[in-house]
């Protein structure tokens, strides 16, 4: 369903692409310009977008703001820092654990923490969760029978 100003649009665009037969000097052995411009412009009446109007995808972004949706952005970085799992509890990576620590700390740094031993003994227990995690792989692993 295009408007009639595309329909125009393509159809001056594919008779602008017949028109040009006389300057395809190097076409292949076997091509006639009159082919290679049906080639060209076979697709150039084919809808490429929806037919929205500016209300209409305003009140669809409204609507979804209304709603509470997140925008894809959001969904995106949600994705790459945790896993949810089937109850809906994120499983959090070493990645995402880290980065709330430097959070953590910068917090801690711009209150004027006294000390830190607190903080590094929580720090050592995230990287030992992270060892125990960790198992190195054997050269074996690698070429093993699949």
């Amino acid at each position: 369903m295009g408007t009639s100003s595309e329909q125009q649009e393509s159809q001056e665009s594919a008779e602008q692409a017949r028109g040009a037969t006389e300057t395809y000097a190097d076409l292949p052995a076997g091509l006639t310009a009159d082919m290679f411009n049906l080639y060209v412009s076979v697709d150039a009446d084919v809808q490429t977008a929806a037919d929205s109007s500016d209300a209409e995808l305003l009140a669809s972004v409204t609507t979804a703001q209304s709603a509470g949706d997140e925008s894809p952005s959001d969904d995106d970085s949600t994705s790459d820092n945790a896993d949810v799992t089937h109850d809906s509890t994120p499983v959090v990576t070493l990645a995402t654990a880290l980065h709330s620590l430097d959070n953590l700390r910068a917090y801690l740094e711009s209150d004027g923490c006294d000390s830190y031993e607190n903080f590094y003994k929580l720090v050592d227990q995230v990287y030992g969760i992270s060892k125990q995690r960790t198992v190195q792989k054997t050269i074996k692993d690698f070429f093993a029978n699949k």
